[in-house]
Parts: structure tokens; C-alpha cells; sequence
């Protein structure tokens, strides 16, 4: 299993989004962080324009948004998602990894598989760039003990999957 360094500041329409945050923050002195601002104060500036506008790419986000969101309760009435993503390469000519998407009722197992697999790496993925950002946060601007950031979520699973609610009393023994 491998996890792609594709974390990186690329491309020139990402460039210009960051370089527009910084551009308010000069102008305006805000650096609170909050984008609803910096959206408002370019909307209102006229210094953004909005990208193309595709329908078809735009429809089949807000579908995949949904099935993401797409939930049932199990026996014990935990959430279980219904939907799940499947990567497959290309498709419709495009250069990127695109997605097929499937009810578990509908699964296979080499399907479930994939798509688990792929959910995994996207978090490890996630991880890993925690642990890049923590670790240099500590070595460069951290002034007291360092920030661990345990990675083993082990006891966090298990603890996650006990009961939330205990009966008012003790079990019935049958002695």
C-alpha cells in the first residue's frame, strides 16, 4: 500500500485562491481565518470571478455529496452508510480518478473491498499529513513540550463501539 505525496500547493488556479486570502488580509488587516469574510470582501471588491460554470460535473458532485450522507441504522442502531464509492481510472476521457458508486445491499465483496481500501488511504493520507504538519509546527514554532499526535486509533474504535446507554441496574444473576 502506497500514500502518494499529492498533498502539495499546485496549480495555478489554487496559487491565486491563496494568494487572494492573502491579498485581504494585507488590505483589510483580518486574519481571523474566517473565508465567509474574505469571500464577502472579494464578492463585494469584484476581485473574484467564478469559474465556468459545468452543470453536469456540478449535478454529479452534489449526487455524490448525497450518497455520502446517505445513511440507515444497524441492529444496534448505529449509523451504517448505504452508499459507497468505487474508484475506477479515467472515465469519459477525463485524466483523474473518478468514481462509481454502489448500495451495500448491491455489493460484492472485491467491490466492498476497493472502496474500503480507498477510504482507508484517503485517511491514512489525512493522517500522515497531520503528523508532517504537527511534527514541523513543533520543530519550528512550538515554544513547549511537544504536540504528539498518537496515530493508533485502536482503543479509540473500541471504546467508540460501547454501549452509550446502561440499564439503572445490575443484571439478574442466576444463582
Amino acid at each position: 500500500m502506497t500514500v502518494g505525496r499529492k498533498r502539495r500547493t499546485s496549480g495555478a488556479r489554487v496559487k491565486q485562491l491563496l494568494s487572494l486570502i492573502e491579498d485581504y488580509e494585507k488590505e483589510t488587516g483580518d486574519s481571523s481565518g474566517d473565508l465567509m469574510l474574505v469571500a464577502k470582501w472579494l464578492f463585494n471588491e469584484d476581485k473574484f470571478r467564478l469559474p465556468k460554470y459545468e452543470p453536469i460535473k456540478r449535478i454529479a458532485n452534489s449526487l455524490a455529496s448525497a450518497s455520502r450522507q446517505d445513511y440507515f441504522a444497524n441492529e444496534q442502531g448505529e449509523p451504517v452508510r448505504r452508499r459507497h464509492a468505487c474508484p475506477v481510472e479515467g472515465g469519459d476521457g477525463a485524466r483523474q480518478q473518478t468514481f462509481t458508486w454502489f448500495k451495500i445491499e448491491d455489493a460484492t465483496p472485491e467491490k466492498m473491498r476497493i472502496s474500503a481500501s480507498a477510504r482507508r488511504n484517503g485517511t491514512l493520507g489525512d493522517i500522515l499529513q497531520l503528523v508532517r504538519d504537527v511534527d514541523y509546527f513543533n520543530r519550528h514554532y512550538n515554544p513547549g513540550d511537544a504536540i504528539e499526535v498518537p496515530t493508533d486509533f485502536t482503543a479509540d474504535v473500541a471504546e467508540a463501539r460501547l454501549p452509550t446507554e446502561y440499564p439503572d441496574a445490575p443484571p439478574e444473576s442466576d444463582s
